[in-house]
């Protein structure tokens, strides 16, 4: 029914966009530069987001890019509704999960699956 994220539960390094839960596997917050320590997992970039998130995550990031925020990852526009809008998370972490961000990983990925 709700807006869910993908996180992959694990100990994260600075690089990968952490996630902060609550009660009741509810995200509080995102970002990149949440101190790893604090987090539960990497949200891998996987969501299912209900109607009124979409409606609202239009207008945050509209409200970014305003604001001068055009090299912002998108969770900079998740961020701010987190407290307006309940946003869980599915512990993916039993699932075969790879970033492709190069050709090289997309190599990789093929020999994989």
């Amino acid at each position: 029914e709700g807006t869910v994220l993908a996180v992959d539960v694990k100990t994260c390094g600075r690089e990968e966009v952490k996630v902060i839960e609550s009660k009741n596997q509810r995200i509080v917050a995102i970002g990149k530069e949440l101190i790893e320590e604090n987090c539960l997992g990497e949200f891998i970039g996987v969501a299912k987001l209900s109607k009124e998130f979409n409606l609202r995550f239009s207008g945050s990031l509209e409200n970014l890019i305003d604001a001068g925020g055009r090299s912002d990852y998108f969770e900079a526009g998740i961020q701010p509704l987190l407290s307006e809008i309940d946003v869980y998370y599915s512990d993916v972490s039993d699932l075969p999960c790879l970033e492709i961000d190069f050709i090289e990983d997309l190599e990789e990925a093929r020999k994989l699956y």
